[in-house]
């Protein structure tokens, strides 16, 4: 079964933007990189292919103009 690994990046008005891999148990990465976009603790949205696409699914909630 396989896992993820995470990688934060840098928030984008106010929500947390994590770079995403599925590892095997050997501990390689298997698949390909998806974006998560979190409100807190909790994943929201899809898994995206681009930075691009996460940051415009956030433009698309934020009321922050």
């Amino acid at each position: 079964m396989a896992d993820y690994e995470f990688l934060n990046l840098k928030p984008y008005k106010g929500y947390d933007v994590h770079k995403a891999w599925k590892v095997d148990c050997d501990g390689r990465r298997i698949g390909k990189v998806v974006y998560i976009v979190s409100d807190d603790e909790d994943a929201i949205g899809e898994e995206y292919k681009s930075i691009a696409e996460a940051h415009r699914f956030i433009d698309s909630i934020s009321t922050d103009g």
